[in-house]
């Protein structure tokens, strides 16, 4: 497995409960364990994080990928 992910344009939107939204793009390469390689991995991101004693944790998240790019629902073959 090798991943060389970069997240990039982060905005963080403080939630009324004491959680955060994050969103951003995530680009890079990977290559996950048992799948083809992914050259140009372009996706954006939604992430949900909720503070559990003391650490923020990431309770939620969608991943779609861009156009021109490929993300985390591409098929082997």
């Amino acid at each position: 497995e090798q991943f060389n992910l970069r997240p990039k344009h982060i905005s963080v939107l403080p939630l009324s409960d004491g959680s955060a939204a994050a969103l951003y793009y995530l680009e890079g390469s990977m290559w996950p364990k048992g799948r083809k390689p992914v050259e140009h991995y372009l996706t954006r991101v939604l992430a949900v994080y909720v503070k559990e004693v003391g650490a923020w944790k990431v309770r939620a998240g969608h991943w779609s990928p861009l156009v021109g790019g490929a993300g985390t629902s591409q098929p082997d073959g």
